[in-house]
């Protein structure tokens, strides 16, 4: 791999960070920087090295539909003498920092290693990251107070509107603002820019703000549609959403809950529902749902209280439609300790106990 970095690069760079961005079958791609405190530093500014993690974190999203990195650190090549201790220990910090940056990004981490001197490669074992996709819950990310300040300060421009919807306090006579097919559609346009998104440019009130326009029903099942089956499918069920919610305030959705397939048919007992009970859809794309869950991941984890209930939930349904019911049971019992009362999350949460699966999955 140390080859073939400095083949691409042409020399053999010193006080360096070199990633090489796989990309399936196409080429890799291979991006240097020059690491921060030049010369030497100090191994105690580790601590300081998270704004640059991130960075480079940032510029890695510039390059698509990257499968794997490796992280390859180079150390100032000595003029007179080995590298000491001091110098390795400061590229195996720098070397974690950018590995737990890329991991937060939601990149897999191949290869680790810092080259420290001419000739000395030290190769250092990844730190296994939890995969969100694959095997047991991965439990949400703790936010501190101190960094959900500001996500809390942008619930005030939200207008209101930041009552759960299936909250029994969320119904109100008439339609919001909210709620018009207009406001629906630029809602779900501010979900689709979300998820072409990098993740890091999520920030904590950008999250708030997303979680926001879930608080109203028509939002909430059109972003559910969009994070399964695309922005074009997501619109045929806008006008639907708000002619159902004018009509039928606190029965839910019928319509939509048919439409993906979260009814059991009456008589069943096979447990399944999706295929003609769903309406005759197709599975949804896996690399949607991938995408789906890890910026609502996100979006839960900046959502203070009851707001994180509507995101919560719809991870939940997500998880159910590739048929891991167990993390769809994670997502809904704190979608219902978030909101005890909230009724999408109550009738999921009954579909998941009762093991019916969706029909595609078969």
């Amino acid at each position: 791999m140390i080859d073939e970095v400095e083949r691409v690069l042409g020399y053999r760079p010193e006080n360096s960070l070199v990633l090489r961005l796989r990309r399936g079958a196409r080429p890799a791609a291979v991006l240097r920087v020059d690491l921060p405190g030049g010369r030497g530093g100090d191994a105690a500014d580790v601590a300081r090295h998270g704004p640059f993690a991130r960075e480079v974190a940032a510029l890695s999203a510039r390059v698509r539909k990257v499968v794997t990195v490796d992280v390859v650190v180079f150390g100032c090549i000595p003029r007179l003498a080995p590298p000491g201790a001091h110098e390795e220990s400061r590229l195996e910090a720098l070397a974690a920092a950018v590995r737990g940056g890329l991991a937060d990004a939601g990149y897999p981490i191949g290869w680790s290693v810092c080259v420290s001197g001419v000739e000395m490669a030290l190769p250092m074992r990844a730190t296994p990251r939890a995969d969100p996709h694959h095997g047991p819950f991965v439990p949400l990310r703790a936010v501190s107070d101190h960094k959900s300040a500001p996500g809390r300060a942008s619930l005030a421009p939200l207008d209101g509107n930041t009552t759960p919807a299936d909250s029994p306090t969320g119904k109100v006579a008439g339609e919001t603002p909210a709620e018009t097919p207009a406001c629906v559609v630029a809602a779900l346009r501010a979900w689709r820019a979300a998820l072409r998104a990098s993740l890091p440019t999520l920030t904590e009130a950008r999250c708030v703000a997303l979680s926001g326009t879930l608080c109203r029903e028509p939002v909430r099942d059109s972003v559910l549609v969009l994070s399964a089956w695309g922005f074009d499918a997501a619109l045929t069920v806008v006008g639907e959403a708000v002619r159902d919610q004018r009509a039928a305030r606190g029965r839910g959705h019928d319509a939509l809950a048919r439409l993906l397939g979260m009814e059991v048919p009456a008589g069943a007992t096979d447990g399944v529902c999706g295929g003609e009970a769903a309406g005759g859809l197709e599975a949804p794309e896996p690399w949607r749902v991938r995408r789906a869950v890890e910026v609502l991941r996100t979006v839960a984890e900046s959502s203070p209280g009851g707001l994180a209930a509507a995101p919560l939930t719809i991870l939940g349904w997500l998880e159910w439609s590739r048929g891991r019911g167990s993390a769809a049971g994670a997502y809904l019992d704190l979608a219902r300790a978030a909101d005890p009362g909230y009724t999408l999350a109550l009738g999921l949460s009954t579909l998941v106990d009762r093991g019916a699966v969706p029909g595609w999955v078969l």
